[in-house]
């Protein structure tokens, strides 16, 4: 399968303080600085093209999906949910892949959506938007590179993460998004 995106970036779109730090700082880091190819739904979205029709199609060709929590984006909205299942999809039907989480507004444990969100905290990497040391910016370029890196060291191979052995990773188990991809092989 080709991969057309290097970036999916996932978050509450309605959020302005969101959209200004993708849209001034991430987007600039990512494309400019990094040369990244990154799909950002509220700004690449075809127009007139069913929404949930196009993240399947953008999502089956992305290397990374970074997913940005914020104060409305832990409940239960539909959009959030789909664009979750179809990152958990594609992450564990192919471990070229990875999902980086960004917690923006520096949610606890307990109050984010476990039912979606558990299994990927667990799994992808995670940035606490608090991190003072260095750019966030910087630090999601970081995980990204050294994804790559790994990537042109090994052959790219077409196993999934459901390939893996249970016993490795009985935790998973728990999650609802891990059982109801799992009964689909």
């Amino acid at each position: 399968m080709t991969l057309f995106y290097d970036v999916y970036i996932a978050c509450n779109e309605e959020d302005e303080k969101i959209r200004l730090w993708v849209t001034t700082h991430l987007l600039p880091t990512l494309e400019e600085n990094n040369m990244l190819r990154v799909f950002w739904p509220c700004r690449d979205s075809e127009i007139g093209v069913p929404r949930e029709e196009e993240m399947i199609n953008v999502m089956s060709h992305t290397q990374t999906f970074v997913i940005i929590l914020s104060e409305e984006y832990k409940g239960l909205i539909r959009w959030n949910e789909k664009e979750w299942k179809h990152a958990w999809h594609n992450y564990t039907h192919d471990l070229n892949r990875e999902i980086i989480i960004i917690n923006y507004d520096l949610l606890e444990a307990n109050e984010i959506a476990k039912r979606y969100l558990g299994a990927f905290l667990r799994i992808g990497q995670c940035i606490d938007f608090s991190n003072q040391k260095k750019s966030i910016e910087n630090e999601i370029v970081s995980l990204l590179t050294k994804q790559n890196k790994i990537l042109k060291k090994y052959e790219r191979k077409n196993f999934s993460h459901s390939q893996i052995d249970d016993e490795k990773l009985p935790f998973l188990k728990q999650y609802s998004l891990y059982s109801e991809f799992r009964c689909k092989k």
